[in-house]
């Protein structure tokens, strides 16, 4: 069995598949593994069909891999979810849709890891829509909306699922997975592809929800003009982080006095919120001492409140690194690439606000952090 496994490792194909048929036609060699050695017992046939499937399938010979991967799954049934996609693949070679679909189908109703369960309905879906069934495709969608824990992909899903309804001639039912799309998930970048689709069809979208969705989507300046929009249509009840998203891509945008005089307008909202969001803000421009002050008076007028701890952290931090650096006045060491300064640094101190986070890796309240888990 190591020689074979050797080869194959060497890619020596036809050696390996020769050397792993003739082990299967051995019945002692064949025999299941025994427990009953002071190592972990090998099964040998299991090992042998498996590797030969890959083998067959490196040389081309698709109808073998099949028959070998097919012998390895009826003795692991548990093993569905990993070697049902291999014979989907060796289906697929062979130009045999129909086949690789009830493969995949068959790896669907195996336990797998959340990665490997998303990665095979989401090919399943692939090809039930190139067959033309959008229904089945959506359902596979909806599960893996449903099994993901982040907002990128269940946004992806919803997006998908929705052009999976339009394929289908659904056009409300894809507009609602759209509109779906950028109130649930506006972080998602699928999100912003399913905004496109919905103002260039006429679909009224709510201003504050798009400036958002642009926001995130690093469409800035679509972003202000609907978060303003938002501002102008209903003054006394738009959402009042709408401030916060007009600070923040003002920012982006290079317009500090623009940003600021929005943490200004959001600061008659949520003072103490505000008055930290000027201090991160200025740090990040590299204008250190006024960055400072601006966390000073934080300390001083809300010496109870549960961020002030972390918020005089940050000050501190920040004083360090301008004086390590020689900094201070308008550029300073709080520009650069220490401990808090710059925008590398950014992040350190968490706080309890729950706030919209951003789209780049930055702290905002603490639960802004890049998603890297389906």
């Amino acid at each position: 069995m190591g020689h074979a496994v050797a080869l194959f490792n060497d890619g020596d194909f036809a050696a390996a598949a020769e050397a792993l048929e003739a082990l299967l036609q051995e019945p002692e060699a064949a025999a299941p593994a025994t427990a009953d050695s002071l190592v972990a017992p090998v099964d040998i046939p299991d090992v042998a069909a498996f590797t030969l499937g890959r083998a067959r399938a490196a040389l081309g010979d698709h109808a073998g891999a099949i028959e070998a991967f097919r012998a390895y799954a009826e003795a692991n049934p548990d093993m569905a979810a990993y070697v049902q996609p291999r014979i989907a693949d060796a289906h697929q070679a062979l130009g045999d849709t129909n086949a690789a679909i009830t493969a995949l189908e068959a790896a669907t109703a195996g336990a797998a890891q959340r990665f490997v369960a998303v990665e095979n309905r989401g090919r399943l879906a692939g090809l039930l829509l190139e067959r033309g069934d959008t229904a089945a495709a959506i359902a596979q969608y909806d599960a893996i909306h449903d099994i993901a824990r982040t907002e990128a992909t269940k946004g992806q899903m919803t997006y998908l699922a929705g052009l999976a309804e339009q394929q289908a001639g659904n056009v409300e039912a894809a507009q609602a997975r759209f509109l779906t799309a950028i109130t649930d998930y506006p972080r998602a970048a699928d999100s912003h592809a399913a905004l496109v689709a919905l103002v260039e069809a006429g679909v009224p979208v709510d201003e504050y929800q798009r400036g958002i969705v642009n926001y995130y989507a690093g469409v800035y300046q679509l972003g202000i003009d609907a978060l303003l929009r938002a501002i102008a249509a209903d003054p006394e009840t738009y959402p009042q982080d709408a401030h916060l998203f007009l600070a923040w891509s003002y920012e982006e945008l290079g317009d500090l006095t623009s940003a600021l005089a929005e943490l200004d307008a959001f600061a008659a909202h949520e003072p103490a919120r505000a008055l930290f969001e000027r201090g991160e803000m200025l740090s990040r421009a590299g204008r250190v001492d006024e960055a400072l002050a601006a966390y000073d008076v934080f300390v001083t007028e809300y010496p109870d409140a549960d961020e002030t701890a972390s918020v005089m952290w940050t000050a501190a931090q920040l004083a360090d690194t301008a004086r390590a650096g020689g900094g201070g006045g308008g550029g300073g060491g709080g520009g650069g690439d220490g401990p808090t300064g710059g925008r590398a640094g950014h992040g350190r101190c968490f706080l309890a606000w729950p706030a919209p986070p951003r789209r780049r890796p930055l702290s905002r309240g603490g639960i802004d952090r890049p998603e890297r888990q389906p």
